[in-house]
């Protein structure tokens, strides 16, 4: 059942609003900064950015769920997890993926690749946005 999957998470409060195509430049900085991309096109990267789209960390793994979860762990050593906005994938969002993320109190999580069906519905029950932006719509 869904609700099982909800653990002990509670809805974001936040009620921020982020420039879309400043979005679309934190695409690129996440790109730009994948060493291990371009020669094993094996690999994912998470980027958690503040309100002005700072980067706060990055981190890249061959496993989605690894490169996030290093991400918020490098945000909370830190000790700038508080100020995360928004999380920027290079992969797909699942619903694991949300649930890290509002454990970590993000309210937003951007992809290029659209998000799960699972993780649209958890997503909305935890006022989450979770957009899957293209530049280029073809």
């Amino acid at each position: 059942m869904v609700k099982d999957l909800y653990q002990q998470l509670a809805p974001t409060e936040s009620d921020i609003k982020i420039d879309i195509d400043k979005v679309f430049k934190c695409f690129e900085k996440l790109s730009e900064s994948q060493a291990y991309y371009s020669s094993t096109r094996g690999s994912h990267a998470a980027m958690i950015v503040d309100s002005r789209l700072e980067t706060l960390s990055f981190a890249e793994d061959v496993g989605r769920h690894n490169a996030l979860d290093k991400a918020i762990g490098r945000s909370l050593l830190a000790g700038d997890l508080g100020n995360a906005a928004m999380v920027v994938l290079s992969s797909r969002i699942s619903y694991e993926l949300v649930q890290k993320a509002a454990r970590a109190h993000v309210p937003i999580m951007v992809s290029e690749s659209r998000p799960t069906a699972l993780a649209v519905q958890i997503g909305k029950s935890l006022n989450m946005t979770l957009p899957a932006l293209r530049r280029n719509p073809s």
